[in-house]
């Protein structure tokens, strides 16, 4: 998923040259955050503080593993599982 402020042509050109089929553009900021809550409404609220730190903050692995009290090794399985279930959610939600 791509989701970004450019008009639509722009936004489907750079996407088409990177193999993303599904394109949301000319997303206000607030529409972005929005469409990224959407996505990760799917997780438990553990996991979805898992993305929020790694993508959001950019905080380290190390750093969440600190703050959380969770190994490197389970951070990285439950970020695994995570994508994995926003990925058939989005699927699921383009009838693929």
């Amino acid at each position: 998923v791509m989701l970004t402020g450019d008009n639509k042509n722009t936004a489907e050109q750079i996407a088409a040259d990177i193999g993303i089929d599904d394109v949301r553009s000319e997303l206000l900021p607030a529409d972005k955050v929005s469409e990224v809550e959407k996505m990760l409404a799917c997780l438990n609220p553990r996991d979805r503080e898992l993305f929020y730190k790694l993508y959001v903050e950019e905080e380290s692995m190390t750093q969440i593993s600190h703050e959380t009290g969770m190994k490197p090794e389970v951070i990285y399985n439950r970020l695994s599982r995570g994508r994995k279930k926003i990925r058939k959610n989005l699927l699921e939600e383009r009838g693929a």
